[in-house]
């Protein structure tokens, strides 16, 4: 049962594709549940239990997705964001914290999220609601993948404290 599908899901047979623009990493998209990021003119971040990613060349984490084989999904965002402001939001975040701080919670900030956004399908329709969203690029995705799992935020506390 997905959570939430997608229309059209572009190869990324080309990575400079993200080396401008600002996208929404979505690692693991296949696993309950997945793991966000943000990139911006081809740096990474991300927010994840023993600290943080910021400005890491999106080809480094490519080498680790294509090493691993990981399901990944690279959704292109309309918002006006600098990279300055990016770095200024992960800056105020340490690491994630179960029940308080997830990897969505810098993401929120970054792109300015109104409502109630607690999950990625959450915040997947409120892109799409606002128009927000683009084209999708996927890395080992193949017909098989019937878009973003459905968990419950209750998972992404379990994944959390497995983690600490």
């Amino acid at each position: 049962m997905s959570d939430y599908s997608f229309q059209h899901i572009h190869p990324l047979n080309n990575v400079s594709i993200l080396d401008n623009g600002l996208f929404l990493c979505i690692i693991h998209a296949d696993k309950i549940p997945p793991h966000i990021g943000i990139s911006i003119e081809g740096k990474y971040f991300s927010l994840k239990a023993k600290g943080k990613d910021e400005a890491i060349p999106v080809t480094e984490v490519l080498k680790i997705i294509n090493k691993r084989t990981i399901k990944t999904l690279f959704v292109r965002l309309d918002v006006n964001v600098t990279i300055e402001q990016v770095k200024e939001v992960f800056s105020g975040f340490e690491r994630t914290i179960v029940r308080e701080t997830s990897c969505l919670s810098p993401i929120k900030d970054v792109l300015k999220v109104q409502g109630s956004v607690q999950k990625l399908s959450d915040l997947l329709g409120y892109l799409d609601l606002n128009r927000l969203s683009s084209e999708v690029f996927g890395v080992f995705i193949d017909e098989s993948f019937k878009g973003i799992p459905y968990y419950e935020v209750e998972d992404i506390d379990k994944r959390l404290e497995s983690l600490e």
